[in-house]
């Protein structure tokens, strides 16, 4: 029989228990040796802390296991703080580490779980940490996290997952960029720079827009903004009255962030953003001069905003009556989201169901719900707004132009 060799049903039992349970209570932390033995057998790895002790390596193809144990008697509970002594079983832990000598290495670490005697406390079981090492959870070494960020930091997540692999790293570009974001998460609470820049970008292309503050100086950013303008944009401006130049491009939100915020900085511009506002002032006031007639008028001509916003009410009110409820419940949503509202005080403001509205806004554009009339008119909105507030408004001179 396969259990032949066992001499009794105790022996037999251990041994099942051992390969069932990956908690086995072992009777010693000694255990935790390796089953084969290679060229680095007699290798003895110095980490530099104290409370860790090898037990052995085992050696594969390109990779290493070192296999370590916990030299403490007892572990402080994470959630208390109180101390223990009291065993309940060991685990091990699997933890990726820098290379050595061309090989992947993994560092095995039998860590003991013990019961917390705090009564108070509702954590009864909590295991041994090693915050000296990695993370909470974490599957690789500060080392080797701190080796993915610099990496991914000069390079796009993918490049940087393949060179990785030259330093036996074993990471994806998805693993990448999770690491990256960690970083920065908090804007710095001082800044002493008075020359910054400010631009927005695409932190989902055509959803989520952010903004980035820039140290004119160093060239380094200093600031990430959840939005572009918003209350996060207003209350950064606000904690640094210091700055006296501020480079932007001529979105209107941040003019009229640092104008209402901060009035007094200097503001400047780029030559392109100059130029373009030079000529979006002068072509309509030219075009004007142009067709103007000798002939009073009897009312005033729209200006470019107006008309704009003229021309798209009734784009919008094209269709049946379903059709333009549907768009109209869409936009409402959408400008009641802007303004900071959840779905569900949307969905009251409404009078409509949570489940629709999400069905409605989410991932989805207003392209969706616009039909083939409605796309084509949306092409020449601009054009034709900038035509009626110069002074054109029959229908046959908009059709020629």
């Amino acid at each position: 029989m396969l259990f032949s060799n066992f001499k009794d049903t105790t022996s037999l039992r251990v041994t099942m228990q051992q390969a069932i349970s990956t908690t086995y209570k072992y009777t010693s932390k000694k255990e935790n040796t390796p089953t084969n033995r290679g060229l680095f057998h007699d290798f003895r790895f110095s980490l530099g802390y104290d409370n860790l002790q090898q037990d052995g390596i085992s050696e594969a193809v390109g990779s290493l296991t070192v296999f370590l144990h916990t030299a403490g008697k007892g572990a402080s509970c994470p959630y208390c703080g109180h101390f223990s002594h009291r065993l309940h079983s060991y685990y091990s832990r699997h933890i990726q580490d820098l290379e050595v000598y061309g090989h992947t290495l993994e560092l095995v670490i039998k860590v003991g779980k013990y019961y917390c005697d705090n009564v108070s406390c509702p954590q009864k079981i909590f295991c041994e940490p090693l915050s000296f090492l990695a993370r909470r959870y974490g599957r690789r070494s500060y080392l080797v996290e701190e080796r993915i960020r610099s990496i991914s930091l000069e390079l796009t997540s993918r490049k940087a997952s393949s060179l990785l692999q030259l330093f036996h790293i074993t990471a994806s570009s998805s693993s990448c960029l999770r690491i990256l974001q960690q970083c920065g998460q908090h804007n710095p609470m001082h800044n002493k720079s008075i020359y910054v820049g400010i631009d927005d970008f695409a932190y989902k292309k055509g959803k989520d827009y952010m903004s980035v503050v820039v140290d004119q100086m160093t060239h380094m950013p200093i600031a990430l903004l959840e939005d572009r303008n918003g209350e996060a944009l207003d209350n950064w401006l606000a904690r640094n009255p210091q700055i006296q130049y501020i480079t932007r491009d001529r979105g209107r939100c941040f003019t009229e962030a640092i104008n209402r915020i901060i009035p007094g900085v200097t503001q400047i511009c780029d030559r392109f953003h100059l130029t373009k506002n030079m000529t979006d002032t002068m072509i309509p006031e030219i075009e004007k001069m142009i067709r103007q007639t000798k002939q009073k008028l009897k009312y005033e001509y729209p200006d470019r905003d107006t008309a704009s916003s003229l021309i798209l009410q009734d784009i919008f009110n094209m269709g049946d009556v379903r059709h333009r409820e549907k768009l109209k419940i869409y936009r409402e949503s959408l400008n009641l989201k802007m303004q900071g509202m959840t779905i569900e005080q949307t969905a009251a403001h409404l009078g409509k169901k949570s489940r629709y509205i999400y069905k409605l806004i989410h991932n989805r554009r207003i392209g969706a719900y616009l039909n083939e009339q409605q796309k084509t008119a949306l092409k020449y909105v601009s054009e034709l707004a900038t035509i009626i507030s110069a002074g054109c408004i029959t229908r046959n001179i908009l059709a020629q132009k």
